[in-house]
């Protein structure tokens, strides 16, 4: 995630964009869900 992160600071590619832009929807998404689960069960 950070690498992704990293790379669209200096990005120019249009399909490298388009590629992080599907993980995101695909993977971190996912990821930021499960860590919001785990924090709010201990509220």
């Amino acid at each position: 995630m950070i690498k992704d992160r990293n790379m669209t600071s200096h990005l120019y590619q249009e399909q490298m964009a388009q590629e992080i832009a599907e993980r995101i929807k695909v993977k971190y998404v996912q990821e930021f869900e499960v860590l919001y689960r785990q924090l709010s069960k201990g509220r």
